[in-house]
């Protein structure tokens, strides 16, 4: 079977799914419109789209992660009876903003207009911290669009420790300059010496970027609304906003209406580009949305057989950082950013060497095949494991079960797990049977996940309040502070979310709350006591413990040291979970079967595949479609694949129908230039729990949260 033009053609020309391309990629999305109007000749090219449309309607038809308008989410409660029915599409609601990347680049653009500058209030950069008689901060430039991070220090002087004392609450630059001018500063000069202050950006004004609170176009009209001659800007802004809202009556608009939007922001001068411009969350409405109560015996069950395979960490950057700090400081209580200053401190991540950005890699293609570097160990689980895979293949089965008495290991502990977790679960339904695919229970909070849909959903975002409250509850003796910072302008897509707790550490990043509210990393104190690393707030004289309640990758290489150490803080001394992993069979087995424990599958089964032993399959590309599938026929039986499977690259998934010459293609043009690829079974079915009114079936993804009694 082959995807025809006519049906992809047919795909492009469904309103909904040709807004959500649109919103996905606006680039793709014209080119494809250039080729159903028959105007591009280039073979090669019109492949290359093909495959690229193709993958876009695997991700819409397969993946319940929400993205867009191909996927969208909701709440659920726990019920005596499973019934997930979703409601007529129509009756699902959007929420549409500006794309972060363009408001950073208005908010800058606005405030170097003169007659807005001149009465913006401006503050101290939230990073700015003194050492000795020198202050340091952090500074950030673009470089290819990209966001890069400097440490930048300056001498201090009377006038500037004036400026900075006075800007805590927020000043304009007349009253800035009101303070230093005197008989040996002329007004000139103090304007001047401000000026650079900004320009340097040891000054940040109101129109910084927050992370928390309302939509930030929002909160920019607020601030606009204050500014003498800014009516017409702010009637601009309020109009965008109304266009916005319009788009959100309905699924499947007319892509024209975008474009007026985007031609009216060009008016702006503003360099921006289209595909960084929308930005929509699909919330989806149902009948009944219950999961029944007998799922939480099993998954506390699971949770039990996880704990014992989960063992602590050995070695983490917290507790490299812990030996670091006492060989250094003792007992001492230290101010944290001397303490993480590179200079005249320890700095963090005392294991690696050098964060220095090298704009030179990339865009280098780092080999995927990692595993001749790795070493990972072999112990009772591993043997165990071995054991059972070794029997599946004698049998010619393609799942084991678990069972407790398999692992003849003691429980590891429960009090080194985070207050709250939650897991990403999956239902299906395999030969008339249901079963929870769950691989891991953790996060840090159960929050994590969730934290960036309260904006567009009222019980969501009062089941993310439950699980802070909750949080509070259990650290009661603690001020437990959210983490505001902005790493990249486009990260703020998926790490915005209301203000959740009642304190704030923001880090280049602006926080909303009231000042009382908001702890400076410059009032943060550290010091170890026993095992445990102790954050203090020299103001309010209380131990603070930092959340970051999105789900932010902040393990990247790219993170600043403060934020990072402050994210990893919260779970020193934990395991972030608990999970099942193949640990070292991964680098033995081509192929490992799918593991069952009761009713709860913990692992889909996978196929480990090198490229360089695939050239017979890549060879077949020349030939005609018919010699393609009998080529892939003779792999899929070889290998005993199924008919549908997931391309699996960490948590991202592409499906692919081993059936369908059009999907082999995608599968092998993805794949050519790598040196190894996974693939897994694709375990949902025609009668999945999840359904409509219409009887049509759906893939699922259910987060579910837990909290430490």
């Amino acid at each position: 079977m082959v995807v025809e033009d006519s049906q992809l053609i047919e795909a492009l020309e469904h309103p909904i799914i040709n807004e959500a391309l649109f919103l996905a990629s606006p680039d793709l999305h014209s080119q494809l419109l250039l080729w159903k109007k028959g105007a591009l000749s280039d073979p090669s090219k019109v492949n290359r789209l093909r495959l690229a449309l193709l993958k876009y309607l695997a991700r819409i038809s397969s993946r319940s992660t929400p993205f867009g308008l191909f996927a969208g989410c909701t709440i659920g409660t726990l019920d005596r009876e499973t019934e997930l029915l979703l409601t007529d599409k129509d009756a699902h609601h959007r929420v549409t903003h500006f794309d972060m990347h363009f408001l950073v680049a208005l908010s800058q653009y606005l405030q170097k207009q003169s007659h807005i500058k001149k009465q913006l209030k401006w503050y101290p950069n939230s990073s700015l911290y003194k050492t000795g008689d020198h202050w340091r901060y952090v500074e950030y430039t673009y470089v290819n669009g990209n966001r890069i991070h400097s440490i930048e220090g300056v001498s201090s002087s009377s006038y500037l420790e004036k400026l900075l004392s006075a800007a805590k609450e927020g000043l304009t630059i007349d009253a800035l300059s009101a303070i230093i001018i005197d008989d040996e500063v002329t007004k000139e000069e103090a304007f001047q010496f401000i000026d650079q202050l900004i320009e340097n950006q040891l000054l940040i004004s109101e129109l910084e970027p927050s992370l928390t609170g309302s939509d930030f176009l929002s909160q920019l009209i607020a601030v606009l609304a204050k500014i003498q001659d800014a009516e017409s800007i702010v009637l601009q802004l309020k109009t965008f906003e109304q266009r916005l809202a319009q788009l959100d009556k309905q699924l499947g608009n007319d892509i024209e209406n975008y474009k007026s939007i985007v031609e009216a922001v060009k008016q702006l001068h503003i360099p921006v580009k289209e595909k960084f411009l929308f930005q929509t969350d699909l919330f989806i409405k149902t009948k009944a949305s219950s999961l029944s109560n007998k799922w939480m015996g099993k998954m506390k069950r699971c949770m039990r057989l996880l704990n014992k395979l989960t063992p602590p960490p050995e070695e983490t950057n917290m507790q490299l950082f812990k030996n670091a700090f006492l060989k250094r400081y003792e007992t001492k209580e230290m101010p944290l950013t001397t303490v993480l200053d590179v200079e005249m401190g320890i700095g963090y991540l005392q294991s690696q060497r050098g964060d220095t950005y090298t704009p030179f890699v990339e865009d280098l293609r780092i080999s995927r095949d990692s595993t001749n570097n790795t070493k990972l160990p072999w112990n009772t689980i591993s043997a165990v494991l071995n054991k059972k895979v070794q029997q599946a293949i004698k049998n010619n089965s393609q799942s084991i079960e678990l069972e407790e008495q398999d692992f003849q290991i003691d429980e590891h502990r429960w009090d080194d797990l985070p207050d709250t977790m939650a897991s990403m679960v999956s239902m299906t339904n395999i030969e008339g049977k249901e079963y929870l695919l769950c691989s891991s229970i953790g996060g840090g909070s159960a929050a994590k996940l969730l934290g960036r849909f309260c904006h567009g959903h009222k019980d969501l975002k009062m089941h993310v309040e439950e699980i802070v409250t909750k949080e509070a509850d259990i650290n009661s003796n603690t001020l437990l502070a959210e983490i505001v910072h902005l790493p990249e302008d486009r990260v703020g897509n998926v790490i915005k979310r209301p203000a959740l707790r009642s304190y704030e550490i923001p880090y280049l990043g602006k926080s909303l709350l009231p000042k009382d509210q908001q702890i400076p990393v410059e009032d943060l104190m550290i010091s170890v006591k026993g095992n445990h690393i102790q954050l203090r707030s020299k103001r309010l004289n209380k131990n603070v413990r930092p959340y970051l309640t999105n789900a932010h990758n902040f393990s990247n290489s790219k993170s600043l040291p403060i934020y990072r150490f402050l994210c990893e803080l919260n779970m020193q001394n934990k395991r972030s979970g608990v999970y099942f992993n193949w640990g070292s069979l991964t680098t033995i087995y081509e192929f490992l079967p799918r593991v069952v424990f009761q009713d709860i599958i913990l692992s889909a089964a996978q196929w480990n595949f090198k490229v360089s032993n695939m050239n017979s399959l890549f060879d077949s590309l020349k030939e005609d479609d018919t010699q393609i599938l009998k080529a892939v026929q003779h792999w899929q039986q070889e290998s005993q694949l199924p008919q549908h499977v997931q391309l699996a690259d960490n948590d991202n998934t592409l499906l692919i129908n081993l059936h369908n010459v059009s999907s082999i293609k995608m599968l092998l043009h993805t794949v050519k230039q790598r040196k190894r690829f996974v693939l897994k079974e694709f375990l949902f079915s025609e009668n999945s729990p999840v359904k409509d009114e219409q009887g049509n079936y759906y893939a699922n993804e259910l987060v579910i949260g837990f909290y430490k009694t």
